[in-house]
């Protein structure tokens, strides 16, 4: 703009400098824009600029906020005007297409749902605002068991006045494209799908909306049921995994099966996650990994706010091979004052896995069905309300050798990663 260059050239004389630092990496033709933080101010306020702060000035004019010059003692001072509506400028930051600036955000509008809305529960209403872009996690389940999205809170991000990215432009918008502005696979049975790129692997991507709804639906849990979550869960007992992976791996299951009709001995799950219309694709799964820890880590108090839960994640896992390990760790995550041995461990989890599938080896190690299927959980509680007629096909019983080997081959993936990469 012409008014920043002449407003830049009157305050460089104040710094002796020749030249302000450019606010923007030199990597800013991808950038999908830039975050400004605010403070809220009851009325009208010009705020001065401190001389040595051009990246403020550049910030302010590059938004479109009124500035003005002031003169004291024949020395020129720079301001700019602060409203009820878009606040004093307090910090920004550039905003990419990552894992980084998503959680970034998350935490800004955690702050938002804590501090202008005054929100009696932020994560209940930031995990709304998420589950309020698909229909499938508002139905009657979801809101019997994670309870209902507080569309006021909704409305309110939607209508906030920023200058400039605002929510609702980055999480609808900005996150279905990369950082070179390609678009990602747009679910053909949904609503909306937002991925950002996977920490992990540069040209995979996390879905998002399916993070943040899996937290939901594993931290509320518990108390749904009013029971202490912790005394009476055990390896068979955990059935809050069904929002997560566990659904996820019931779902992939119907549908390979409604299109394939059986699980072959060679099957490969690594297929199932390179395919984006499979029900469980890799974006799915990482977001399944992370949302497990995160959920867990909130529920024992190591995580207090969701920003906190997804930031302590992010920085201890810096690999796939350390997020999978924590993922297999958390699924027999009541059970460790009781193993003794690297194979009891192992054991754990496979029965885990084997149980969420509905099989289980008896005695005599004969494969059978496991309580006639009933850890199929997801069928009564959300297949029924997809609105895809033909995942309604009952694969609860029978199929025993199928579900099976659809569970080995989740086991083998998950090897394959902790013992061979």
């Amino acid at each position: 703009m012409n008014t920043i260059l002449s407003l830049l050239s009157l305050s460089a004389g104040l710094l002796n400098s020749s030249a302000p630092t450019p606010l923007l990496s030199p990597s800013a033709s991808n950038s999908i824009g830039f975050f400004i933080e605010t403070q809220p101010v009851a009325t009208n306020t010009w705020i001065r600029i401190d001389p040595s702060d051009q990246d403020t000035l550049r910030i302010a004019d590059e938004v479109g906020r009124q500035i003005r010059v002031d003169y004291i003692n024949n020395i020129p001072s720079l301001s700019y005007l602060a409203t009820p509506d878009l606040g004093k400028i307090t910090g920004y930051r550039e905003i990419f297409n990552d894992y980084d600036s998503f959680i970034y955000m998350i935490g800004q509008l955690y702050n938002y749902s804590e501090n202008i809305y005054h929100s009696q529960s932020p994560f209940d209403d930031v995990c709304g605002y998420f589950r309020s872009f698909r229909t499938s996690y508002q139905s009657r389940a979801w809101n019997t068991l994670a309870g209902s999205v507080n569309s006021d809170f909704v409305a309110s991000v939607r209508t906030l006045n920023q200058d400039s990215l605002t929510f609702e432009t980055y999480f609808k918008g900005c996150t279905q494209c990369d950082k070179n502005g390609n678009s990602f696979h747009h679910s053909p049975t949904d609503q909306e799908k937002f991925n950002v790129v996977s920490p992990y692997h540069s040209d995979k991507t996390i879905d998002v909306c399916h993070l943040i709804a899996s937290i939901d639906g594993i931290s509320s849990w518990p108390d749904f049921f009013g029971v202490d979550a912790y005394d009476n869960r055990y390896m068979y007992g955990v059935f809050d995994d069904i929002f997560s992976w566990a659904g996820d791996l019931q779902t992939g299951y119907a549908n390979y099966m409604k299109t394939n009709g059986s699980v072959p001995d060679d099957f490969s799950f690594e297929s199932l996650l390179n395919d984006q219309d499979s029900y469980f694709p890799y974006e799915d799964f990482v977001a399944d990994m992370i949302a497990t820890e995160v959920a867990f880590s909130m529920k024992t108090g190591s995580g207090d706010t969701l920003y906190q839960g997804l930031f302590n994640n992010n920085y201890w896992h810096d690999t796939y091979l350390e997020t999978v390990g924590s993922f297999t760790c958390e699924l027999e995550r009541f059970n460790y004052e009781n193993l003794t041995s690297h194979d009891e461990f192992d054991q754990i989890y496979k029965d885990k896995i084997y149980s969420f599938m509905g099989v289980k080896l008896d005695e005599n190690g004969t494969l059978i069905e496991f309580g006639d299927g009933e850890k199929m959980i997801k069928y009564y509680l959300m297949t029924l309300e997809n609105p895809d007629p033909n995942m309604r096909l009952d694969y609860r019983h029978g199929y025993v050798n199928d579900r099976a080997k659809f569970a080995q081959a989740f086991i083998d993936y998950l090897e394959g990663i902790l013992y061979e990469e």
